[in-house]
Formats: structure tokens, C-alpha cells, sequence
């Protein structure tokens, strides 16, 4: 009865109703959790009525939620919380500082996320990149925060489509930071709430529209990330089923996409990318040397980055590969070889190409000796 009647128009019958939202956040606090994903938005949509009357019960309705708070930490934050509920143009910012500075001891309640959550969706429809990085951050905290998955499972077919947009952003910063947040949701609440995540990334990352190389970034950092997150025999199927084979595709940018997840898979993985680099060297390998330039460019960036993970646990096995692609026909394969096996060498001997005119060989003992 109380959801219809803060719908209502009539602006008697929409105080009422708030008022009686504030008494029973004292009389059946826990009854009421249930219900707060759908009472708070409608709270915070009468705040904007124009009437005085209903805009004050509002206010105290809000403030009622967050005196039954129990974190004690989102408690000495509820009067920022509710300044960015009631004035959001304002004081969104602010609560998203106040929120990325705090550090959680206890669990998040449901009825702190009733004020917490609003504020996200807010920020990850802002125009800015800074403030949808900082929501991104936030929101991919939250499963490590809450006392229970069910908690923010309310919230999760609102807060996903946004979270979806921003991983594909133009700004690289925040696609990094929305991809991060998916593989950190991922890994505390369980495959379970995420179950159409994998088919959305894969289409996404093979998508062939629109600006589809931006998307293509994104959803492949994302995908490595949630693959990351992810028990072995899962991850190495993904790999090895949707991935690997899709690097023969007829479709140039289909082929892209493989590469692009191979470009952010040896940062994710960390020493878990030594088991499947055995299949992954050479797709970036025969990347090297593909008719189209975009491939080609991610081939060898991806290299660049294996290279740099893994160069010191994994010389043994990249510098065969490279050797041997210094002697190919295609004349790419060779000069991105050559390139690989210089990046190869620098992070084996820790040191860096300096051109100077000068005696270049000062500093290189020590280099040449980790080297040999």
C-alpha cells in the first residue's frame, strides 16, 4: 500500500505516506529493508515536488532511514549522503570523496546501501570521466563490503546497464576502472548474479559497429578481468572454447578482438599466464604478420606486454618463438621480432635504449652479464 501511495499526486496523501515510511524505519527497521530499493527512489523523487510540505517529510523520511543505520562508518556519513540525495548537482561529488576515502571495519547494512546506491547511479550517468571512475570504484567495492550478496541484488538490474556503459566509455581511464569493478563484483558475489556477463563481453568485443574499436578495448580489459577472477579450469576453458579459435576468424576485426584481450590477459593473470603461454604466443605470433594493420598493431602490443610481464620467468620460452620469427619470410613478422626480441633483451638486462652521441656502451656490463 505505502509504494502506490508515494505515487500518488495528491500532495496530503504523498506526505502521509512518508511519514509513515520514517515511523516504520523505527517500528519494523527490518521489515522494511526489503522494501527500501523501491521506497528510497520514491522518496528522493518527492523531495523534487514543489510543494514545501512534502519536500520537508521527504527529507526527514530520508534522515529517519539513516539514523537505523548500523555501520557506524556510513553513519557519520549519512548527512553527506543525504545532502547528495536531496541536492545532486552539488553535493554528489563531495559524497563520492567521502565515500572512496572511508575505511570500511564493518559490513555494509541494506539500509545503507538504500542511500549509498542512488548516489552511484547519479554519477555513473555523469558526463564527467572522473566522477563515473570514482562511482565504477565504489560500486566494484560494494561485494566486499556487504554482509550478504542478497543485499545488493535488488539493485543489480539498475546499477549493471550503467556499469555496461561505462566499461565501453571513450576515456581509457575509466574503461580500466569499470572493467576492475566488473572482475571485483565478479569474484564476491559469484557467477550466479552475473549469468548473461560472458555472452554480453564476447558480443561486445566481436561487435563490428558503431565505435566499435572503443567498445572492442573495453569489454576485452573487462573480460580479462573477470577471467582473472575466475578458478583455472573456468578460465582456460573460455580461453580455449571463445577465444583461441576466434583468432582465425575471416572477420579482421573479430581477430582484433582476440588480440586485445591478449593485450590485457598477462597483467590480469599475473604468474597464472605462464600456464596457457604455451597457446597464447603463438596467436600473438601469427598476428604479427596479418594482412590487416589493426591486428598487427595489437599483435605486437600484446607482445610488448608479455614480454614486459614475463621476461624474466618466461625468457626461456618467448626467446625461442622470437628467434625464429627473425628468419620468416614475411618481412613484418621479421621487423616485429626484432623489436620484441630488443624489448626481450632490455628487460632481461633491466636497462633501456638511451640514443645519445656519446660512447654508448657505458653501463651495459651489467647488462650484458644478466644477459649471457
Amino acid at each position: 500500500r505505502l509504494i502506490p501511495a508515494l505515487k500518488e499526486r495528491q500532495w496530503r496523501t504523498k506526505t502521509a505516506s512518508i511519514n509513515m515510511l520514517g515511523s516504520m524505519a523505527y517500528c519494523a527497521p527490518k521489515h522494511l529493508s526489503a522494501f527500501l530499493p523501491q521506497l528510497v527512489p520514491l522518496v528522493i523523487e518527492a523531495h523534487g515536488s514543489t510543494h514545501s510540505r512534502v519536500q520537508e517529510a521527504a527529507k526527514e523520511a530520508l534522515q529517519d532511514i539513516g539514523k537505523v543505520i548500523r555501520n557506524p562508518e556510513i553513519q557519520a556519513l549519512v548527512p553527506t549522503l543525504i545532502e547528495a540525495l536531496t541536492e545532486p548537482v552539488d553535493c554528489t561529488v563531495p559524497a563520492l570523496e567521502a565515500l572512496s576515502q572511508t575505511a570500511f571495519v564493518h559490513s555494509i547494512d541494506a539500509p545503507s546501501l538504500a542511500l549509498i546506491v542512488p548516489i552511484i547511479q547519479r554519477a555513473l550517468r555523469d558526463r564527467k570521466g572522473a566522477t563515473k571512475k570514482r562511482a565504477a570504484l565504489i560500486f566494484g567495492s560494494i561485494g566486499k563490503l556487504i554482509g550478504s550478496p542478497a543485499d545488493v541484488e535488488p539493485y543489480l538490474p539498475t546499477l549493471m546497464p550503467m556499469l555496461r556503459k561505462v566499461i565501453v566509455d571513450p576515456i581509457p581511464d575509466v574503461r580500466a576502472v569499470a572493467g576492475r569493478a566488473l572482475g571485483s563484483l565478479y569474484e564476491s558475489l559469484g557467477e550466479e548474479y552475473f549469468p548473461d556477463i560472458f555472452k554480453w563481453l564476447l558480443e561486445t568485443l566481436f561487435r563490428d559497429e558503431g565505435d566499435s574499436s572503443v567498445e572492442r578495448r573495453g569489454a576485452a580489459q573487462a573480460l580479462a578481468s573477470v577471467m582473472g577472477k575466475m578458478e583455472s579450469e573456468a578460465m582456460l576453458a573460455i580461453l580455449n572454447d571463445d577465444l583461441l579459435p576466434a583468432a582465425k576468424d575471416s572477420k579482421s576485426h573479430v581477430r582484433e578482438g582476440v588480440q586485445w584481450v591478449l593485450v590485457f590477459l598477462p597483467t590480469t593473470f599475473g604468474s597464472k599466464f605462464a600456464q596457457c603461454l604455451s597457446k597464447v604466443l603463438p596467436i600473438i605470433v601469427s598476428g604479427l604478420c596479418d594482412e590487416s594493420e589493426p591486428v598487427r598493431e595489437t599483435s605486437l602490443q600484446a607482445g610488448r606486454v608479455v614480454v614486459e610481464q614475463h621476461a624474466d620467468s618466461e625468457a626461456g620460452r618467448i626467446l625461442p618463438v622470437l628467434e625464429n620469427g627473425l628468419f620468416l619470410p614475411d618481412h613484418r613478422m621479421r621487423q616485429s621480432s626484432v623489436r620484441l626480441l630488443g624489448d626481450l633483451l632490455y628487460e632481461i638486462g633491466e636497462t633501456k635504449a638511451v640514443h645519445t652521441d656519446d660512447d654508448d656502451t657505458h653501463g651495459t656490463e651489467k647488462a650484458t652479464i644478466k644477459i649471457a
